[in-house]
């Protein structure tokens, strides 16, 4: 997969660094969540932790992404994540659905 990634600050193999990250989201601000989501979801495809953590990292991202499509000006009704999210959160809901 080549894709640019724009940089992360943390090493994405690292699991630690990933929860860290991902717990101190500033949930106040959801363009910089989506922001910093998008980044670590690049990061993970590029140079993942180990399989066990990574599901615990994605698992973590959960609360922040659903936080992040409730606060999109086109927020799309409970239940329908995938893929009609893809249409207003593309690069987060490209990585979390797989598509």
């Amino acid at each position: 997969m080549n894709m640019p990634v724009p940089p992360l600050g943390i090493d994405s193999r690292d699991p630690q660094q990933c929860m860290a990250l991902v717990a101190a989201l500033p949930l106040t601000r959801p363009a910089r969540v989506q922001e910093s989501l998008t980044t670590l979801l690049q990061g993970l495809a590029v140079a993942p932790p180990p399989a066990a953590s990574y599901l615990q990292i994605l698992e973590m991202t959960r609360p922040a992404m659903a936080f992040v499509q409730e606060s999109s000006p086109r927020a799309m009704p409970a239940g329908r994540w995938c893929p009609a999210a893809a249409r207003t959160t593309a690069s987060i809901a490209s990585y979390a659905c797989g598509i």
